[in-house]
Parts: C-alpha cells; sequence; structure tokens
C-alpha cells in the first residue's frame, strides 16, 4: 500500500488512496488477560444459554 521509499510523499500516497496517516502508524493493543477471561466467559454463558435476552 503505502512505500515509504516512493517518489510520493506519505501525505500524498494517504491521500491518493484515501486513508488517514493516523491510521498509517496505529498499532494495536493486545488484550489484556482479564479481558480475555471474561470474553470466554461471556462466550461459555451464550452458547450454554443461547435463547438469554
Amino acid at each position: 500500500m503505502v512505500d515509504t521509499q516512493n517518489k510520493l510523499s506519505i501525505v500524498k500516497q494517504c491521500r491518493l488512496l484515501e486513508i488517514h496517516r493516523g491510521g498509517l502508524y496505529y498499532k494495536a493493543k493486545q488484550e489484556s488477560l482479564e479481558n480475555l477471561k471474561i470474553m470466554q466467559l461471556l462466550d461459555q454463558q451464550y452458547f450454554n444459554t443461547p435463547f438469554y435476552g
């Protein structure tokens, strides 16, 4: 997609691709262990009782 070695500036490349520069540098954080445990419990509850609200 965006090539830092290209003759076009990063700004121009992002504009042509219609993406924001902030998204180019964004690095997602990993979920915490606590959140993963909670999500696992929610999944278990949903699969055990899918008829609950």
